[in-house]
C-alpha cells in the first residue's frame, strides 16, 4: 500500500483500491467551502467497488441521488484533493458493503439531512443507527451506513446521520492510505 503522506496518481494508484474503500474529497467549489466550514477539510464522501475491470464509486450527490459512476470521472472532475482511505476493521465484510450499497442506488440526496449532520458542529450528538436503510441520505451518512453494516463502524459514538467526513480521519478502523490525483 502506499504511503499516506504521498501525492499519486490516480492511474498508479488504481489497482490497488478495494471494494468498500472510502474516498474523501476536499472540494475548491464554494458549496464544498460552506460544508468544510463545519465538517473540516471534506466536502463528500464515496464507496470504491470494481465492476469487473472497472473501478466504480457509489456516492450520494446533490441535486440527485445515490448514483454509481467511474472512480476516474470523479477524481478527474472534483475540484480539489481526493483521499484514499482503507477500513482496518476485522471483522469488514467488503462484499456485504457494496451489496448495501447497491441496493441503495436511486435513493435520493437529503440536504435537509446534511443541515442536521452540520448542527453536530454545535454540539449536537446521540440518536440511535437505523434499523432499516433510510429511505435518503446525504453522502457521509450513506457511506458510513454501507460500511457499518458490513462491519466497520467508523463512528460508534454518532449515528450514521450525524457522521461527518472527518470521522473517517479521527476512526481508530480507518487508515488513510494516499492522497489522489488526476
Amino acid at each position: 500500500m502506499a504511503e499516506a503522506k504521498q501525492l499519486i496518481k490516480y492511474g498508479d494508484i488504481r489497482s490497488q483500491i478495494q471494494d468498500g474503500d472510502v474516498l474523501l474529497f476536499s472540494g475548491r467549489y464554494w458549496i464544498s467551502k460552506i460544508i468544510e466550514l463545519f465538517t473540516g477539510k471534506y466536502s463528500h464522501s464515496a464507496i470504491a467497488a470494481w465492476w469487473s475491470d472497472r473501478l466504480m464509486v457509489f456516492e450520494s450527490t446533490w441535486p440527485g441521488n445515490v448514483r454509481v459512476v467511474p472512480a476516474s470521472m470523479c477524481v478527474d472532475e472534483y475540484n480539489g484533493p481526493v483521499d484514499w482511505f482503507v477500513c482496518t476493521a476485522p471483522g469488514l465484510d467488503r462484499n456485504k458493503v457494496v451489496r448495501i450499497a447497491k441496493d441503495q442506488v436511486g435513493k435520493k440526496y437529503s440536504f435537509r439531512k446534511l443541515f442536521a449532520a452540520i448542527r453536530r458542529f454545535f454540539g449536537r450528538k446521540g440518536g440511535k443507527d437505523p434499523t432499516t436503510a433510510p429511505a435518503s441520505y446525504q453522502c457521509t451518512e450513506f457511506v458510513s451506513y454501507c460500511l457499518r453494516e458490513g462491519g466497520c463502524d467508523v463512528a460508534p459514538d454518532f449515528p450514521d446521520a450525524l457522521t461527518d467526513p472527518q470521522d473517517f480521519e479521527r476512526s481508530a478502523v480507518m487508515k488513510k492510505a494516499a492522497t489522489i490525483h488526476s
